[in-house]
């Protein structure tokens, strides 16, 4: 009996080894990723909508004019093209009576203001050799309303760049 129960444990024993000793196969892939510098967007001019009167319509500063706010990007890669975005904003008075207006956004590789193209919302940029490049805002105000208070109106525009 013992020796039954010794060989039924050796062939036991040597049937597990044989379903465990199946080999599975196998593969592989190359995996890589490029570090990109993000660079520094600066706004280095402010927009000036300048002095409106209570009820006017259409007010508008092109992003191609002196008055526009200008902003570079510096330090990111050569050649990269970035999504530009932008939100809609609005000018209060100390936190109260708000204004509306929207932006537009021209932009390009080159300083040259004149030179720069329409960017819409979601719209792209391209850095120039050096990893620069330049944005206006202009904007338009529909309507200011007639029973605005008079005084400086305040507010702000962010630009949000994504690779």
């Amino acid at each position: 009996m013992k020796k039954l129960l010794a060989i039924a444990v050796i062939i036991t024993a040597f049937a597990a080894s044989e379903s465990f000793a199946q080999t599975g196969l196998s593969g592989s892939a190359n995996v890589s990723m490029t570090v990109a510098t993000g660079g520094t967007i600066t706004a280095v001019q402010n927009l000036l909508f300048g002095t409106q009167v209570q009820g006017a319509t259409n007010v508008t500063i092109a992003a191609s004019s002196a008055s526009a706010a200008a902003f570079t990007l510096t330090g990111a890669n050569a050649g990269h093209s970035y999504t530009v975005t932008w939100s809609n904003t609005t000018l209060t008075q100390g936190g109260s009576n708000p204004i509306s207006w929207t932006p537009s956004v021209i932009g390009g590789n080159t300083s040259a203001q004149g030179s720069a193209a329409t960017i819409l919302s979601n719209g792209t940029l391209q850095t120039d050799g050096s990893g620069e490049a330049w944005l206006w805002v202009g904007g338009l105000i529909s309507s200011i309303p007639s029973s605005s208070p008079t005084g400086t109106y305040t507010g702000s525009v962010t630009l949000t760049l994504a690779y």
